[in-house]
């Protein structure tokens, strides 16, 4: 222990220099990788079955019908603000937006609780950690898993 103190000690600006960065680091971590909006898929299936959650899968028509989480409701991502609609009797459900790998944007997000959805989530890690998680699935011919 005295060893690392007489190093920090000896070597103050390098110490001072470490914990700057560090902070900098935790800093930019928690404002900007906010992830309040992400749920796991375990998490997820919990919504699922207890809460009611509507899933909302925004992937190609193509990759939808490959393969998806049971029961989602398929709106492609650049068709989301039009056929919102679709979705008006879910607003007092939680909503989980699902894409390929977790990366929904956020202005998808915004424009849902714009239009009066009370909880918008996202998958975090989309069908790619929903199919790797070993979780159900269906596609247009039956079911996968």
């Amino acid at each position: 222990m005295d060893e690392i103190i007489g190093f920090l000690v000896a070597h103050w600006a390098l110490s001072s220099l470490f914990v700057a960065l560090l902070s900098f680091c935790v800093i930019v971590e928690v404002l900007y990788n906010n992830n309040d909006n992400k749920i796991s898929p375990q998490l997820a299936v919990d919504f699922i079955n207890h809460k009611n959650a509507v899933v909302v899968d925004i992937r190609t028509e193509e990759m939808f019908h490959s393969r998806h989480i049971i029961d989602a409701i398929h709106i492609p991502q650049n068709q989301i603000v039009e056929n919102s609609k679709k979705l008006q009797k879910y607003t007092k459900r939680p909503i989980i937006v699902v894409d390929a790998v977790g990366k929904v944007p956020a202005k998808i997000i915004a424009k849902l609780q714009e239009q009066g959805f009370q909880q918008v989530l996202q998958l975090s890690g989309g069908m790619h950690e929903w199919v790797a998680g070993g979780l159900p699935t269906t596609s247009s011919k039956g079911k996968h898993s």
